[in-house]
């Protein structure tokens, strides 16, 4: 198993065939690929838009968020005077950059909240839709928000 000791794991860039073994025909690489890729649309099927949507759903506000920032949202809008579209991103991959521009669509303000320094949502966002959310809250310091801090900084962006 990976990672197990004394167990070495090796592994190649090379592309698999059916029978997993390693293969660099450019033939049999390019069907493999094309196998691959062709489940993400079976995926999308299954999972559905891999988003969740709380809060005013006719808001013109949108605060958009994933991962570990979700307690601290939903704690944060409770105490703000504002409404606002909650849209959490379940699934990053695939990302359903259609569905998403839907609930997003016609929006005054679209605010990223994320716990990293580069703001990785919004970027995913930007690369599968065009879209540039240019508000963001970012928090990097190893600690998680704090729900009444969160929800003053949200109240001077909405």
């Amino acid at each position: 198993f990976p990672g197990a000791s004394p167990a070495v794991v090796k592994w190649t860039s090379y592309e698999h065939d059916e029978a997993g073994y390693t293969n660099d025909d450019p033939k049999s690489v390019f069907e493999q690929f094309n196998k691959r890729f062709r489940k993400e649309k079976n995926i999308l099927k299954e999972l559905g838009p891999g988003l969740k949507v709380y809060g005013d759903k006719k808001s013109k506000n949108i605060i958009v968020f994933w991962g570990s920032t979700k307690g601290a949202v939903l704690e944060a809008m409770k105490k703000i005077s504002k409404p606002a579209k909650l849209v959490q991103v379940v699934a990053l991959d695939p990302f359903d950059g259609e569905s998403f521009l839907k609930q997003v669509a016609g929006a005054k303000n679209i605010i990223d909240v994320e716990g990293n320094y580069g703001g990785q949502l919004a970027a995913l966002i930007r690369e599968k839709t065009g879209l540039e959310i240019k508000k963001k809250i970012l928090k990097y310091d190893a600690r998680p928000f704090e729900p009444c801090a969160l929800a003053k900084q949200l109240e001077k962006l909405l």
